[in-house]
């Protein structure tokens, strides 16, 4: 019922990461030596993705990935259908979609290959939301997207998880709008988790501000150097 973010520089594991929690990792020849991940009490890697998606653990990759050559409408109707969803119960869902995304509605006649970046970026998300996920998984969806659209998008993850309990796990570089957002983040170097907390309090934290956040720590203060944790 939370938002994690997973935080890291491009290439700390967060891609990696997430692709394991989706049991993805075996179509690019990848595979979990060590441990376990766990959904509803059952390991991911003995379960197909599909399965995955309708047991409610739904991925929207990195790169706003759409069907071009389809409507933005049939794109998220297409979401519906991965579950068997009634004609009734995806027509609901198209109508609490573009409550959320009213610029789908505007688009919803248009090539999806047509539309914006944001737009797809919506796109790619309302298409996941119409499988009714439990846990939303999200790779990277500021990527070359304009602040104003970033700040909308994580808006509306924000007001998905407080008024319908969906739990989402998020992988950025951009950290300062994840911890805007998210309740607790854990940050990766080097495919090692180095640090973890609630959100709020890693935004304050000066040694995070300096590495993840681009600031420079106060003239008080003495950066605090982060050691991974095996």
């Amino acid at each position: 019922g939370e938002m994690l973010a997973l935080l890291g520089a491009n290439g700390a594991g967060k891609t990696t990461t997430l692709k394991a929690v989706s049991n993805l990792l075996p179509a690019e020849r990848g595979q979990i030596t060590a441990g376990s991940i766990r959904f509803d009490g059952g390991d991911v890697s003995r379960r197909q993705p599909g399965d995955l998606v309708r047991a409610g653990l739904v991925q929207v990759l990195e790169g706003r990935h759409c069907f071009k050559s389809l409507s933005v409408e049939e794109n998220l109707v297409s979401g519906g259908i991965g579950r068997s969803g009634s004609r009734a119960e995806i027509n609901r869902d198209l109508e609490r979609i573009y409550a959320y995304f009213p610029r789908l509605r505007e688009k919803r006649r248009t090539l999806s290959g047509l539309t914006s970046g944001g737009e797809q970026q919506m796109t790619a998300i309302g298409r996941a939301l119409m499988s009714r996920p439990r846990l939303l998984v999200l790779d990277e969806p500021s990527m070359g997207l304009a602040p104003l659209i970033v700040q909308d998008i994580f808006q509306t993850l924000r007001k998905l998880n407080r008024e319908s309990g969906l739990s989402i796990l998020v992988a950025e570089q951009n950290s300062a709008v994840a911890l805007g957002y998210a309740d607790h983040a854990t940050v990766l170097e080097n495919g090692v988790s180095v640090l973890s907390g609630a959100a709020a309090s890693l935004r304050q934290r000066e040694d995070v501000r300096a590495f993840y956040l681009g600031q420079q720590p106060s003239s008080a203060a003495q950066p605090t150097h982060l050691h991974a944790v095996v």
